[in-house]
């Protein structure tokens, strides 16, 4: 038995690595987390005081963000899907933020920012199905309302509406208002 692990050990640190082109990889997967790291030299150009993020994870609940002042981002923070854009000296990577200034990652290779991207909207649009589906009785409930007064037996008064009302107002403000086709991975 400790034969046969010690094999498996052997194997997996002697197994041959992708070629990266020369290039430093700056995408590390590890138990389904991924990380993104900027360039450290043009990072330091453009930033020689570390203001700016150097780093994202993407973990299961939201985004690690090392340097700058942001530590942490929930996808319930995201209002977009990630975006690259190209740009001298570096590309960059931007996180649109729900009532604050776009998060940027700077100086960030490309084919890895993509990778991230597509990972980061991927977990972002199952984040929003997962809040739409937790909502769905206040949905359900709320639509019935909205259907039963389209024939009405008598004439609704102010009083009986204004709960539906604020109840509509309030799954608005929590979960409808963040939604687009791109939130749920229809677009």
């Amino acid at each position: 038995m400790r034969d046969a692990v010690d094999n498996t050990r052997a194997a997996v640190a002697h197994r041959p690595r992708p070629d990266t082109g020369g290039r430093q990889a700056r995408l590390s997967l590890s138990s389904g987390l991924m990380l993104l790291r900027s360039k450290p030299i043009l990072a330091f150009l453009l930033d020689p005081f570390g203001h700016a993020p150097r780093a994202l994870r993407l973990d299961s609940d939201g985004i690690n963000v090392t340097g700058g002042t942001t530590g942490r981002v929930p996808f319930g923070a995201l209002i977009a899907a990630p975006v690259l854009q190209g740009g001298f000296p570096a590309s960059s990577l931007v996180l649109p933020l729900d009532g604050a200034m776009p998060l940027r990652l700077r100086a960030v290779d490309p084919l890895a920012a993509q990778t991230f991207a597509a990972a980061v909207k991927q977990a972002w649009c199952q984040f929003n199905m997962a809040q739409l589906d937790a909502e769905a009785g206040r949905i359900t409930a709320l639509l019935s309302v909205i259907a039963d007064l389209q024939s009405p037996k008598r004439y609704p008064a102010a009083c009986l509406m204004q709960g539906p009302q604020q109840e509509a107002a309030a799954l608005h403000q929590s979960v409808l208002s963040k939604l687009n086709a791109t939130a749920i991975g229809a677009a």
